[in-house]
């Protein structure tokens, strides 16, 4: 699958930036504590229906243009 192998690729990209540049990632880790402090604190993650949109919105904070 050609999606599948870039994801891997880009994956591999990110993981590599991360290792050479801490700041940038300590930026993506507070980005995304900051939407669960805002969107999840006090929730109950283990009701499928609450947690899906939280976890729709990391995906979107860290992929979205």
């Amino acid at each position: 699958m050609k999606n599948t192998k870039e994801i891997k690729h880009a994956r591999a990209v990110m993981r590599e930036v991360f290792e050479n540049d801490p700041d940038f990632k300590r930026t993506y880790i507070d980005n995304v504590a900051m939407y669960l402090y805002d969107h999840a604190f006090g929730m109950d993650m283990s009701h499928k229906p609450t947690r899906d949109p939280i976890a729709e919105g990391v995906i979107d904070l860290i992929f979205s243009k």
